[in-house]
């Protein structure tokens, strides 16, 4: 059973992704005007390739993939899987969702240089031990609705529960 999620990567990730890919197709069609040498062809082979992976990461999503009873975390590109990797559950039994305000700060080397700080919010999806002192992170989400959809997902199907995090 697949479940995708979201997209892999925040929005801020995906507009410096396109400045990118732009830059890239405005230098590799500026040296078409150049005589054609095996130097131009390998700059504009580099520039095509860096262009087309950077498309390629902009439309990854990200979720989870259940085979067999294992849950795993899973990466798409326009539905197909990419990769995998295996969710190791000991002791972790407990599912609890932590939000946070997160800030990225781009600091700027003079004081009249206006404030480009970006905050957005994170829902960091965990799976806890009994005492909920050890925490490993699953996944994080933009929305708190995306962060439910997948709690619902994994109770359903599969042998984790949803508690509350509280430290004891």
């Amino acid at each position: 059973m697949i479940k995708i999620i979201e997209r892999n990567f925040s929005t801020d990730l995906i507009y410096k992704l396109s400045i990118i890919m732009f830059v890239c197709i405005v230098i590799m069609l500026g040296i078409f005007n150049v005589e054609i040498s095996t130097v131009s062809i390998t700059i504009q082979l580099s520039l095509l390739m860096i262009a087309v992976i950077s498309v390629l990461l902009i439309f990854t999503s990200k979720g989870f993939y259940m085979n067999e009873g294992k849950i795993y975390k899973a990466w798409f590109l326009f539905g197909r899987m990419l990769k995998k990797a295996l969710i190791e559950v000991n002791k972790h039994k407990i599912i609890s969702v932590l939000g946070y305000n997160k800030r990225d700060q781009y600091n700027s080397s003079t004081p009249w240089e206006p404030d480009l700080s970006y905050n957005s919010k994170s829902f960091d999806l965990y799976l806890l031990d009994e005492n909920h002192h050890n925490k490993i992170l699953l996944m994080s989400f933009k929305t708190a609705e995306k962060a439910n959809e997948v709690i619902k997902f994994l109770v359903e199907n599969s042998d984790f529960t949803y508690q509350k995090y509280s430290p004891v």
